[in-house]
């Protein structure tokens, strides 16, 4: 019986490999916030975050007026684990008319191992009654390598979609990222204040998140974790 201590190191380190093989490539990131204001000549204000860091902590802040768009981003990612949060919380503010506000986040990564993503969103908003606006809030998961939509979440509301002035949406929803695919993670949130001359407000609040994780338990690894579990319980018995 010297041999299972032995037995038993071979197999856990096995399942440690096998675990660590579980990743992604991170390739690039493209978040964007951005003000329109298409009264007279078109006036525009945006502001973009192209380089990434990990983590990422940082506010965007795009205005004209009192029109405002507003994200803060909360990114961490372990490619080698395969683990990441990319957190957005959102505020958009309308003021004016003519005014269309944008936040659209947008993240690529490529899997080395088959990885779970989770999208989990809410957003609250509410307008002056009766004015044509209009509020629309989507998250997706692209495979661009075969250019598929894999999951794809869009509410819409405002009057301007003939929906209630005020209102709360949520997204919850799960897919599987297969192994040597480029993906997109997006999101988005675009108002629009369509009146021509009743100013009108919209607020806007909410967060649009991505959570990846490696598929738990792998097989093979919960497979050769188990046989180091039998192969411990005669030692254990006989020390005892």
């Amino acid at each position: 019986m010297k041999l299972v201590p032995h037995v038993v190191a071979i197999l856990l380190s096995l399942a440690s490999s096998q675990s660590l093989r579980a990743g992604f490539v991170f390739h690039s990131l493209d978040l964007a916030n951005s003000v329109h204001d298409y009264t007279g000549a078109t006036d525009l204000d945006s502001d973009f975050i192209t380089t990434a860091t990990n983590p990422l902590n940082q506010t965007s802040l795009a205005q004209i007026g009192a029109n405002i768009v507003e994200s803060t981003y909360a990114f961490q990612w372990d490619g080698t684990l395969g683990t990441g949060t990319f957190a957005t919380s959102l505020s958009h503010t309308i003021r004016s008319p003519d005014v269309e506000t944008v936040t659209r986040v947008q993240i690529f990564i490529e899997p080395t191992e088959d990885l779970r993503v989770f999208v989990d969103g809410a957003l609250t908003y509410n307008h002056t009654p009766n004015q044509e606006v209009g509020i629309l809030y989507g998250m997706s998961v692209r495979n661009f390598t075969t250019s598929v939509e894999i999951l794809q979440e869009v509410r819409e509301g405002g009057n301007f979609y003939n929906d209630p002035s005020s209102g709360t949406f949520t997204i919850s929803n799960e897919t599987i990222l297969q192994a040597g695919m480029l993906y997109r993670l997006q999101a988005v949130l675009d108002n629009l204040n369509a009146e021509h001359v009743n100013s009108g407000n919209l607020d806007a609040t909410g967060h649009a998140n991505f959570r990846i994780e490696p598929l738990v338990p792998e097989p093979h690894t919960a497979v050769l974790l188990a046989f180091a579990a039998v192969a411990l319980i005669p030692r254990y018995r006989r020390d005892g």
